[in-house]
């Protein structure tokens, strides 16, 4: 099977095509995946704030420190320091 991209004409059989699809494949799911994990781990900061502001300390600090090992999983940097920040204001108060 022959391509033309950009002038150039690129042939793959059918193993390389079937292994283009699977990498594709394989990117969703990833990605889907990540999403998952960042809408789990913004879940889990929400309820660490409803737990903090109801006084429930224990309760709020699981939560935060489950959303920040999510957020390093993930590279989310900015996140990861406003969820330090929070468990930083438990920590401090106790």
């Amino acid at each position: 099977m022959g391509v033309t991209s950009g002038g150039v004409e690129i042939t793959l059989d059918e193993n390389k095509i079937s292994l283009v699809d699977t990498v594709k494949k394989k990117t969703k799911l990833y990605r889907k995946a990540k999403n998952e994990l960042l809408n789990d781990s913004e879940i889990l900061n929400t309820l660490g704030n409803e737990a903090y502001y109801l006084g429930q300390m224990d309760e709020a600090l699981r939560s935060y420190k489950e959303a920040l090992r999510i957020f390093e999983e993930l590279g989310d940097t900015r996140s990861a320091g406003i969820v330090k920040e929070n468990i930083r204001s438990i920590t401090t108060h106790e």
